[in-house]
């Protein structure tokens, strides 16, 4: 686009250029109503960004866009946590969050699906054999509030999730505190079986990469974007 603008400044008609001046005034108007702006989330910055990076084809956003409105990315926590104990291991609790698990479908997904994904998570860190603790599951509701949500605490994993389509996929990211720097793990894993299929096996792909990303950086000493 920045090389059209220019070639339109050098034309001398100005017919030409104000006719040229409204045609990128109307794509730009058009781009901006098509990407929208996800939903906010205070002290989550840059975890948006993980699931625009498997968004749905435009055309779903563009819809929104031509109808005067463009539908924000809600984002949900789950209520299933892990603690973490023995060894030297720099955390002791393991949230979540979903920032696209449905997508380009609108909604939470299922709880079920979370509490398979922590379950499963807690099996994969106990029989790693380079993570030297045991993990366990519990429940809180007051996690589903974002106000309520751990992820600027000490010794704290996040953990934000979505999913990917054509192929079907996994992805997370893992965050040791609240800024940029502090995301030391981006990852996408296929998934071959299915949610709907094995919703158990399709959830072993994930988690198994998940503890072997956080026994990477456990083995680097490097819980950060760079070390």
């Amino acid at each position: 686009m920045g090389r059209r603008e220019t070639g339109l400044k050098r034309d001398s008609r100005r017919h030409d250029g104000l006719c040229a001046g409204l045609v990128v005034f109307a794509a730009l108007a058009t781009f901006v109503g098509c990407k929208g702006e996800p939903a906010a989330d205070p002290g989550v910055p840059g975890v948006e960004a993980q699931a625009l990076g498997v968004e749905a084809e435009p055309e779903e956003e563009m819809g929104a866009a031509t109808s005067g409105e463009v539908e924000e990315r809600k984002h949900y926590y789950s209520p299933y946590y892990l603690t973490l104990t023995g060894g030297d291991f720099v955390f002791r609790t393991v949230t979540f969050q979903d920032v696209g698990m449905k997508q380009p479908e609108p909604g939470p997904m299922a709880p079920e699906v979370f509490e398979a994904i922590a379950h499963s998570l807690a099996e994969k860190f106990t029989e790693h054999e380079k993570l030297s603790f045991s993990s366990q599951v519990f429940v809180d509701r007051g996690l589903e509030d974002p106000n309520n949500h751990l992820f600027c605490e000490s010794e704290h994993l996040y953990v934000a999730l979505w999913r990917g389509y054509s192929p079907d996929r996994w992805g997370y990211s893992l965050w040791s505190g609240c800024a940029e720097e502090h995301q030391f793990a981006w990852e996408e894993v296929l998934d071959p079986v299915g949610v709907d299929k094995d919703l158990l096996g399709s959830v072993e792909y994930l988690t198994e990469s998940i503890a072997e990303s956080v026994s990477k950086a456990s083995e680097s000493k490097c819980f950060l974007a760079n070390c």
